[in-house]
C-alpha cells in the first residue's frame, strides 16, 4: 500500500514539471532607443535565471525571448525593464 502511494506521488510530482513550459513572448517596449539600449535590455534578461534567447530590436521597440515559468515569471521579466527605465506596453505569447 506504501508503495502504491510513493509511486502515485511521485507521479504527480512528474506531472506538476510537466505543466512548467517554456514559452515565447513578444514584448512591446517603450523607451528603446538605439542600439545600446537593446544591447542592455538583452544583457539584463539574460542574467534572469529561466530567461533565455532574448533579442531586442531597438528600431521595432520588440524584445522576444523564452521564458520557463518554473523559474521566473513574465512579471520578473517586467521589473528588471522597468529598474532599466523601460515600460513593457504589450506582451503576445509567440507559437513555435
Amino acid at each position: 500500500m506504501r508503495k502504491g502511494i510513493a509511486t502515485l506521488l511521485a507521479l504527480l510530482l512528474i506531472g506538476g514539471m510537466a505543466l512548467a513550459a517554456v514559452k515565447g513572448y513578444s514584448l512591446t517596449v517603450k523607451g528603446i532607443s538605439c542600439e545600446k539600449c537593446a544591447a542592455n535590455i538583452q544583457k539584463a534578461l539574460k542574467k534572469v535565471e529561466g530567461v533565455s534567447d532574448v533579442q531586442a530590436d531597438w528600431e521595432k521597440k520588440v524584445v522576444q525571448l523564452k521564458l520557463d515559468d518554473s523559474k521566473t515569471s513574465l512579471d520578473q521579466v517586467k521589473k528588471v525593464l522597468a529598474d532599466l527605465g523601460y515600460e513593457v506596453k504589450d506582451v503576445k505569447e509567440v507559437q513555435e
